[in-house]
């Protein structure tokens, strides 16, 4: 019952908060304070994403109308489906943990987030690097944003040469299915295993930027071949 009451009281605080996003007018970028409480109603600091990151994901999905796919679920999921809604597009999200798939699935009911498609994706080696298994999930052709906040790769499950690898998939994978995207935002470039991730994505034609904000860093991605 206590866990029932705590779930109960984070969802009405985020029907509380989100409402707000939706008043910065238009032309106006997010800044971190406008993400912070809503981080701080999430109650999972541990893995949820800062609120600089937060801001750019937030100012990028609420210009760009446009499918989302979004990395790892989590507050990024909600953050990125109450603004896509308002342009009438859908968030794809990859989840790889059951456990939290299933409270994802129970967020989105409680906050109403119809235009969220949650897929259970496991990882699934590629050889030297692991990601989302998305063989049997038939996704759109073209992702104006890609939001990538996961997968959590680990040493124990795959080894010193997957580990290392981290979240390259994101293009890879893609591409290898003929799936196109505009941009790409990268949270964690201060994980040791950015550097060679941002070089082979150079390598894979992605213009690569980093930006600074006050509470981390993050990558931005732009496609320029492929």
């Amino acid at each position: 019952m206590a866990r029932a009451y705590r779930f109960s009281r984070r969802m009405r605080r985020m029907r509380t908060l989100l409402p707000g996003l939706r008043e910065l007018p238009d032309g106006r970028g997010y800044e971190e304070s406008h993400l912070e409480p809503i981080r701080e109603a999430w109650e999972n600091p541990g893995w949820t994403a800062d609120a600089g990151f937060l801001a750019a994901v937030a100012t990028t999905v609420r210009g760009r109308p446009g499918p989302v796919l979004d990395c790892g679920s989590g507050l990024s999921t909600v953050i990125c489906a109450y603004l896509a809604a308002q342009h009438g597009a859908t968030v794809w999200s990859l989840e790889q943990d059951r456990r939290w798939y299933e409270y994802m699935r129970r967020v989105i009911r409680a906050l109403r987030l119809d235009n969220v498609e949650l897929r259970y994706a496991p990882l699934r080696s590629h050889g030297d690097f692991a990601w989302f298994d998305i063989g049997g999930i038939v996704l759109p052709g073209h992702f104006p944003t890609v939001v990538c906040d996961g997968p959590a790769v680990f040493r124990s499950a795959f080894g010193p040469v997957v580990y290392h690898a981290w979240r390259v998939g994101a293009v890879m994978v893609l591409r290898s299915r003929g799936i196109s995207f505009d941009e790409i935002l990268l949270d964690d470039v201060e994980d040791e295993r950015f550097p060679a991730l941002a070089e082979r994505w150079r390598r894979e034609g992605v213009a690569t930027t980093e930006v600074a904000t006050p509470t981390g860093r993050l990558l931005r991605g732009r496609a320029t071949a492929g």
